[in-house]
């Protein structure tokens, strides 16, 4: 499945490195296409809902986290199992001209059942949303970044049975009912409709795809 996705993301020119999710896949790769994940590995697959799957998620965020801390990064991460159509930084799609907007701190999409999204609910905050893909700013109002990931951390050092997406967004919705004045405080915007949004220049230097195995 990483190949395809990395055989994909060439084809569409784009630049991206891969968290390691145990020490072989790490060794395979090599430091200059992958970053070992943090926290403690687990060998082989592990079923929806267990502990076991619990913690590998629970890395994904853990290893983004301490990357958003020590290098003030933008970073767009997703997971292997989403394949992009076209290039999804172009200006004129809703992830591209949101990121150059310089509104929005966090842009992710919802978590919806079967059969998906409805209109009526584009433009309205979900309960949850999924953290297979998003983007994040690292460069802009970080401290206020880093104390939502390092929340969402903390959520999974206590509940140890749930995953990156339940934690981190228990995390965030706890810290947003404090309607929180501080100017470090965060925007964030679902991207799951059009949001018609003008778009300025902006360098994609500080522009980093990571993608999980």
């Amino acid at each position: 499945m990483l190949q395809n996705w990395e055989c994909s993301a060439q084809k569409l020119g784009l630049d991206w490195v891969v968290i390691a999710m145990d020490t072989k896949l790490y060794s395979h790769l090599g430091p200059e296409r992958s970053i070992l994940v943090e926290g403690e590995q687990v060998e082989g697959s592990s079923r929806f809902g267990t502990g076991d799957f619990a913690v590998i998620a629970c890395n994904k965020i853990r290893t983004i986290t301490s990357i958003l801390k020590h290098t003030k990064l933008d970073l767009v991460f997703t997971d292997c199992d989403n394949v992009f159509k076209s290039d999804p930084f172009l200006p004129s799609l809703t992830l591209g001209s949101l990121m150059r907007s310089n509104a929005y701190e966090y842009v992710y999409v919802r978590k919806s059942k079967p059969p998906g999204s409805i209109w009526s609910e584009y433009h309205t905050e979900p309960d949850k949303a999924n953290t297979g893909f998003y983007y994040v700013a690292g460069s802009r109002k970080s401290a206020g970044v880093q104390h939502a990931f390092d929340a969402g951390v903390n959520f999974c050092n206590i509940h140890k049975r749930q995953d990156d997406q339940e934690s981190f967004w228990d995390a965030l919705v706890q810290l947003r009912k404090g309607q929180s004045k501080d100017a470090a405080a965060f925007s964030a915007s679902d991207i799951a409709g059009p949001i018609m949004r003008p778009c300025a220049r902006a360098t994609m230097s500080q522009l980093y795809l990571i993608t999980s195995t």
